[in-house]
């Protein structure tokens, strides 16, 4: 009935209470697999009076294409896992208290809100601790260390255009904001251990995640062997650091090559800072001055030669006047075929409303970001701003949106980015429907995987997330769990 030869083994046939697809929740269906790939899906009933002898997994709860993280910073986020994580932390107080409980040895601190500290509290962290310390913001844009780091690092905090060095009253308060960060990148860029990467992976495979785009160069070695080890769980398109395209041409590396688990993924290049460290470069420098770190001239520069050799570039740009510059430079120097990332994305100029419509570019968007913004933006008097996280629009206009979270910056929570999503306020709502989408086909899209995930249809991947129940236009994210993630036909987490 199916055409389907007969003598093919290594059949599965998965079946939930739901299956999704086509944006549809399916009744009493199922998705036949053969080694690894989907070779049919319909009425179960069907399938089974077909293949009478034919493996069946039966599921309860809902079952989902794999949901793909679309920016993810894995070496960061496998470190959490080596040092403390600060994120409900209130004060610098339990910073030095950690510090102090830990005499002698070097404290990494992660996921610290430097908006919940005075300038003169870090210049007494700065000078009073005596254990060698780092601590790192929440969006990974703002970094402090102590004297007794730099002491034994033997470090002399230089100036870096596109980056600050916080002083008060000239002296040196501990604070380094984006390329300033350059002063300690060798401690911060260390890689994680093999086993709190293992860690990491295994946690983003229990939020249901079975492919990211992983940002976090450092561990590149590291992943490219467990990959030729087939120790490799999830399903890896690896940035390359901007200031490493000119070896990467050399070495004729292009987007999309490698395995099954591990491919190459876009060039990352940085035009500007974040919100939370009032780095982000906004048009007419408002509501702060913001951050440039690349000229619009040298970024062009960049997208033409990347995309001339093959290789698609990923370029942060958070503030309106970062993404105008983005835009141009894929307008002018890009290639549409290279699918050109917008990270980020987080305020648009209306004045680019036209601009946007007519370049070709894909919007990685991270939709926990406006959850865990909202109270940044009424600081800064941009809660009204006419087009901050916008994914509606560019999504009404016909635009590539991919969902991912910048873990560890927010959690991995699908469900919960697609809540954001769906609940916003302001008729900047989606559907439900357009959110999962972001998370599976578009984020396929974004990576070059569109032919071989995404969605379960015939010929794809087997790769499937299986939530506790279905995604419906009034779920509550807390209430959704992940109960399996499949990858290739292989339950690789299971609850």
């Amino acid at each position: 009935m199916f055409g389907i030869k007969k003598k093919e083994k290594n059949r599965v046939l998965f079946s939930a209470d739901y299956v999704y697809v086509n944006g549809t929740h399916k009744r009493k269906y199922g998705v036949l697999t053969e080694n690894g790939r989907i070779i049919e899906t319909g009425k179960r009933e069907i399938i089974r009076e077909q293949f009478p002898f034919t493996k069946e997994v039966k599921f309860d709860g809902a079952l989902y294409p794999g949901f793909i993280d679309s920016h993810i910073h894995l070496n960061m986020l496998a470190k959490t896992f080596e040092g403390t994580d600060a994120r409900n932390f209130a004060t610098t107080n339990e910073i030095k208290k950690v510090a102090s409980s830990i005499d002698g040895e070097e404290v990494h601190i992660f996921n610290f809100d430097f908006n919940k500290a005075t300038e003169n509290e870090w210049e007494l962290l700065f000078n009073n601790t005596n254990t060698p310390l780092i601590v790192i913001s929440s969006d990974e844009h703002t970094v402090f260390v102590n004297r007794a780091l730099l002491n034994k690092y033997e470090i002399a905090v230089k100036e870096y255009e596109g980056g600050v060095v916080a002083k008060r009253n000239g002296k040196f308060i501990g604070i380094l904001k984006d390329r300033a960060i350059e002063n300690v990148r060798f401690i911060i860029d260390k890689p994680a251990s093999d086993e709190s990467i293992r860690k990491a992976i295994n946690y983003l495979l229990s939020m249901g995640i079975t492919g990211i785009t992983n940002f976090d160069y450092e561990i590149f070695d590291k992943l490219e062997k467990a990959d030729k080890n087939k120790e490799l769980k999830i399903r890896t398109f690896q940035g390359i650091k901007c200031k490493l395209l000119d070896d990467a041409i050399k070495n004729s590396v292009k987007t999309g090559q490698g395995g099954t688990f591990f491919r190459i993924g876009p060039v990352k290049c940085f035009l500007d800072g974040s919100l939370g460290s009032q780095t982000a470069l906004m048009n007419e420098k408002v509501p702060f001055n913001g951050m440039q770190t690349l000229t619009e001239e040298e970024f062009q520069q960049i997208v033409k030669k990347a995309n001339g050799n093959g290789l698609q570039v990923a370029v942060h740009a958070i503030g309106s006047k970062a993404v105008d510059m983005a835009l141009n430079a894929f307008s002018k120097s890009g290639k549409p075929e290279m699918r050109n990332r917008i990270e980020h994305m987080q305020f648009i100029s209306e004045d680019d409303l036209s601009l946007i419509e007519n370049t070709e570019f894909i919007a990685s968007m991270q939709p926990a970001h406006y959850k865990y913004d909202k109270n940044l933006l009424q600081k800064y008097g941009l809660e009204d701003y006419p087009h901050a996280y916008d994914w509606a629009f560019l999504l009404s206009i016909n635009k590539v949106v991919a969902f991912g979270s910048d873990a560890p910056v927010v959690p991995p929570n699908v469900p919960e980015g697609i809540y954001t999503a769906i609940f916003r306020e302001n008729e900047k709502n989606i559907t439900l429907k357009d959110a999962v989408r972001c998370y599976t086909e578009n984020g396929a899209r974004a990576n070059f995987f569109e032919k071989e995930g995404g969605r379960i249809i015939r010929n794809m991947n087997a790769d499937f997330t299986l939530l506790n129940k279905p995604l419906t236009e009034d779920f509550d994210s807390e209430r959704i769990k992940t109960i399996a993630t499949i990858i290739k036909g292989e339950t690789v987490w299971k609850k």
